[in-house]
């Protein structure tokens, strides 16, 4: 049972990392995929919360594989959250919907490495 949860809480990581990675590259091309792309994050999210408090028998990694895939969604909503832009009214210049492509890269670079983690043996 165990493996059969982490087998699918791997796909829809990788899922949401293939979604997020064509959406960055390909945004203008695809303006319609960010409802895609939330409906993913939405059921790696469902999915997480259904097995909370799964027995863990003598395997003691899914307890792991819960911290890892919430830190996986954390990275995933804060990269969402600086693609669609971020407003700074504070400066001399303001800066309206600037998606800093620097954060951007190390929130998914974070995002892979997590998965990578859960996938770890």
């Amino acid at each position: 049972m165990t493996d059969s949860i982490e087998y699918i809480l791997i796909l829809i990581a990788l899922s949401v990392i293939i979604a997020f990675i064509l959406y960055k590259l390909w945004r203008p091309k695809l303006p319609d995929k960010e409802k895609d792309f939330l409906e993913l994050l939405n059921i790696f999210l469902h999915v997480v919360e259904v097995n909370k408090g799964t027995e863990t028998g003598e395997d003691h990694r899914i307890l792991d594989a819960e911290g890892l895939a919430l830190k996986f969604y954390s990275h995933a909503i804060a990269s969402l959250y600086l693609w669609r832009g971020v407003n700074i009214f504070d400066l001399e210049i303001p800066i309206k919907d600037f998606p800093d492509p620097s954060s951007l890269d190390v929130l998914v670079r974070a995002a892979f490495e997590t998965y990578l983690v859960f996938y770890y043996e």
